[in-house]
């Protein structure tokens, strides 16, 4: 199983709880409460379209969310690069790091853990 397919269930989840709302009131018309369950806590992966209408429910673009979770990803994945490295970081990309993990959804970028202490290994 995908570790970033998993984390679209978690990230459902996270978004559910976020509006109060009850998986049976996310699932109705999609899918059972006990299979919202199982996507949430990464048992199974579902259908890209059942994603989409899901997060649908919650008024969120599942295609968007996706495409700037990935490039987000991207970005952290270089900077950790540069940090094995030695490489220097500028200052413009400490920025968009700190950004980054401020966001709602940084704990589900499946990014190395030694991105989150940054600010220890950058004098």
């Amino acid at each position: 199983m995908d570790k970033q397919q998993q984390s679209w269930g978690k990230l459902l989840k996270y978004y559910r709880q976020k509006k109060k709302l009850k998986q049976d009131e996310v699932a109705t018309g999609l899918c059972t409460p006990s299979y919202l369950s199982r996507i949430e806590n990464g048992i199974v992966i579902a259908e890209y379209a059942l994603y989409e209408q899901l997060f649908a429910k919650l008024n969120i673009d599942f295609s968007s969310l996706q495409h700037d979770i990935s490039e987000h990803t991207a970005f952290m994945e270089a900077v950790y690069e540069k940090l094995l490295s030695n490489g220097a970081i500028a200052e413009s990309d400490r920025e968009l790091l700190t950004t980054l993990m401020q966001n709602e959804y940084s704990v589900e970028l499946q990014s190395p853990p030694s991105l989150f202490t940054v600010d220890i290994c950058i004098p």
